[in-house]
């Protein structure tokens, strides 16, 4: 990660790296995709699935502007509790 600052007259803070890149291009895609939150193959590859709060959707690999290879991606949504 880079981190620069940036501007003349209202400067600011900014960070630079293919990480936060990915993460933008991830939050573009929540909408259009309908879900709340999305998650790269590459986390959920990292994640371990035994007791997860959460439920993950296989959305497939996908083209995010500005990779040259499609993503993996994954809706992410809380598994729901049922009283019993």
């Amino acid at each position: 990660v880079v981190a620069a600052v940036v501007g003349v007259h209202k400067q600011e803070i900014s960070f630079f790296s293919d990480v936060l890149n990915t993460l933008a291009r991830l939050q573009d895609q929540c909408n259009p995709l309908g879900q709340r939150m999305l998650l790269s193959g590459d986390v959920v590859h990292r994640l371990e699935q035994q007791n997860s709060q959460y439920d993950l959707t296989d959305l497939g690999p996908i083209m995010l502007k500005g990779k040259k290879h499609p993503t993996e991606v994954y809706g992410v949504a809380p598994i729901k509790l049922t009283n019993a």
